[in-house]
């Protein structure tokens, strides 16, 4: 369904932790994941199709999962998956590279979630569908009020690469994290091509911003929250 709420087992207080990782295939390391410390996790290259045996996991650990619009070959390439509070489905992207989420953790306030998986193909068409994506996440934000939003997830591109990232500077957003995440043996300079956009009212709740890469290949950065 498209709403779920989940008894919270996980941060009874004081703190609230959303996560976001490119897991590459979820399948593949759920077992890491559902280790870790989190209350929501937005994950880019979820890759799950409908008889992965991980949805069943996914359940049985008591979890909500929203994944994106399936894509030609059946898979989900995004997600988000909730274990604790209560979660809405508002917007699933017909391309199947964003899905967004209005999470509420508790009796506070609501967090207007959005998981992004950006085209990896360079050409200029690839850049502007991310760009697009991303700039209407900001627009649909700006219609709910000061509530506090998150884009998240790998854009495949550098901010200064997307032509929305005026309107997000001018809106007052700005990425919760600076370290690079993105280097390979061909590559001179690592580059961050994974976000935490946030806007105003999400940079003011959130207490701690911090990368762990303590599962191996997948990497998991998190947002710490006050409970309230």
């Amino acid at each position: 369904g498209s709403e779920m709420c989940i008894r919270d087992r996980v941060n009874p207080a004081p703190h609230r932790v959303i996560a976001t990782t490119n897991a590459t295939r979820l399948s593949a390391n759920w077992d890491n994941i559902e280790r870790m410390k989190w209350d929501v996790l937005l994950v880019s290259e979820a890759r799950t199709t409908p008889g992965d045996a991980v949805l069943g996991q996914i359940r049985r650990a008591k979890c909500a999962y929203f994944p994106g619009t399936p894509t030609a070959d059946g898979s989900s390439l995004v997600a988000i998956v909730v274990r604790s509070g209560f979660a809405t489905a508002t917007h699933k992207d017909p391309s199947g590279r964003a899905v967004e989420v209005l999470w509420r953790p508790g009796s506070g306030a609501a967090y207007q979630l959005t998981c992004l998986y950006g085209g990896v193909d360079p050409a200029p068409e690839v850049t502007n569908h991310t760009s697009t994506l991303a700039r209407d996440a900001l627009m649909r934000s700006a219609s709910q009020g000061p509530i506090p939003a998150l884009v998240a997830g790998d854009f495949n591109r550098e901010f200064n690469e997307l032509p929305c990232a005026y309107a997000f500077c001018a809106s007052g957003w700005e990425d919760l994290a600076t370290e690079p995440t993105c280097a390979t043996s061909t590559s001179h300079n690592a580059r961050r091509i994974d976000f935490l956009l946030a806007n105003a009212t999400m940079r003011r709740m959130a207490t701690n911003v911090s990368v762990d890469h303590s599962a191996g290949s997948v990497s998991y950065t998190h947002l710490t929250l006050p409970t309230k």
